[in-house]
């Protein structure tokens, strides 16, 4: 071997080292930005204007725009533009579209309208179908020599299908937790959205903490299983725990709970996709972390749209109490439909035993969400259990890899001796 592949292996096994780490800053960011980022559209809308939900994204995107153009170094092998947009898998693309884009469309549609409603059904039958053909899609595309966008050899690793489904479990959870948790402090608890955001901080402080922790831990000892299933765990509990709410506020009990679940979410943002990369080819590896973050936001978005059913449904068997109390049978009728989160400040205009009739409803509504994010997240701690358990292990340096221990007769194994790679518990 010669001494460039030398110098090449160790800096691939360097970079393999830290991987846990930059997951862990990454993971960090997107976390902190995901739990926020609802808040501040809510303070946005209340002082200044709903528009500047989307202007505030301008210069965000800009300044990021600028330091990837002078910071980002890539290779990028040149393609002609007729054989680069031929080699894509527009069939893939254009199938998983049209599923997601129908799925989501008739979930949205069923939460506020009727489940029953002809479009509804089509949407959600076409977004099946569109499901059920996109498999055959990939067989055909890798059959006939092409890239499928999600190849199906990724999937049929129990390992990898866990790491998935811990994926999509959390993130069904955590963009949840980041959509009701201030419905909670604005409908039942009377808050204002500044002061959510204030109080959102909670999570996103430990969250942030906990995740850069793991992150270098697991670079420095390489057991990142430990860290997933207990964040998994964590998480569990403190989603059981958001079940207890009610609507006399403890600010202290909302805050300890917040923590609770942030620690949770904390190595979960990174830990299944480690556990996703440890297992699939270099060849497979972007496909594969495309994949786990087409998993995490379709999941996220679906969980939303789930609590969402939840939340109407339990709010409309609230319907007649809400009237008998006074309310006008038409802004109860809003209510229930989901028109909740836009009515806060004409529920905190109600006469007292109106309000607090509405906010029981609501208080009653969240606790059955709450409930099934519990159940979602200890479906994820189980999955977790599907994992196969491994220790990555530190790669040497430059200055500990001797050229003298690599053999000719040997090489994958003296590759591998070098390169660190991955060992079994």
């Amino acid at each position: 071997m010669s001494s460039f592949e030398l110098i090449r292996l160790t800096s691939v096994a360097n970079n393999n080292s830290n991987r846990s780490f930059y997951l862990g800053i990454v993971g960090a960011v997107w976390a902190v930005a995901s739990a926020l980022g609802p808040v501040l559209g809510g303070i946005f809308a209340e002082n200044l204007s709903w528009r500047w939900c989307f202007y505030i994204n301008i210069p965000i995107v800009s300044f990021a725009i600028i330091i990837l153009y002078f910071t980002l170094r890539l290779h990028n092998p040149r393609t002609p533009f007729l054989a680069g947009m031929g080699s894509i898998d527009w069939l893939g693309i254009f199938t998983i579209l049209a599923a997601t884009i129908f799925l989501l469309v008739g979930l949205q549609t069923g939460g506020t309208t009727s489940y029953t409603s002809p479009m509804v059904i089509s949407f959600l039958v076409l977004g099946a179908l569109a499901y059920i053909i996109f498999p055959l899609t990939q067989w055909w595309e890798d059959a006939h020599g092409g890239s499928p966008i999600m190849p199906l050899r990724i999937f049929r690793d129990r390992s990898n299908l866990s790491a998935l489904g811990v994926c999509a479990f959390d993130a069904l959870v955590f963009n949840s937790v980041a959509y009701f948790v201030p419905l909670y402090f604005q409908l039942v608890a009377g808050r204002s959205p500044s002061s959510t955001g204030v109080l959102m901080l909670a999570l996103a402080i430990p969250l942030t903490l906990v995740s850069l922790t793991s992150g270098s831990v697991i670079e420095k000892t390489g057991r990142f299983m430990d860290w997933l299933q207990a964040g998994m765990l964590i998480t569990t509990a403190g989603m059981g725990a958001l079940i207890s709410l009610s609507t006399d506020f403890d600010m202290g009990k909302s805050i300890g709970f917040l923590v609770l679940i942030g620690a949770g979410f904390g190595p979960t943002f990174h830990a299944p996709l480690i556990a996703l990369q440890t297992r699939i080819s270099a060849k497979d590896m972007a496909v594969g972390t495309a994949t786990f973050g087409f998993v995490r936001m379709l999941a996220g978005a679906v969980g939303v749209v789930l609590g969402q059913v939840v939340f109407q449904a339990l709010m409309r068997g609230s319907l007649d109490d809400i009237v008998d109390a006074g309310v006008p049978v038409l802004f109860a009728e809003q209510l229930a439909r989901g028109e909740a989160v836009s009515q806060a400040g004409v529920v905190a205009g109600l006469e007292d035993r109106q309000r607090r009739v509405v906010r029981s409803a609501f208080m009653d509504a969240l606790r059955g969400a709450f409930v099934v994010y519990t159940v979602v997240a200890a479906l994820g701690l189980l999955a977790t259990l599907g994992i196969k358990r491994v220790t990555l292990k530190r790669e040497a340096s430059a200055e500990e890899v001797s050229p003298v221990s690599v053999r000719v007769g040997g090489e994958e194994e003296d590759v591998e001796a070098g390169r660190g790679g991955d060992s079994e518990k």
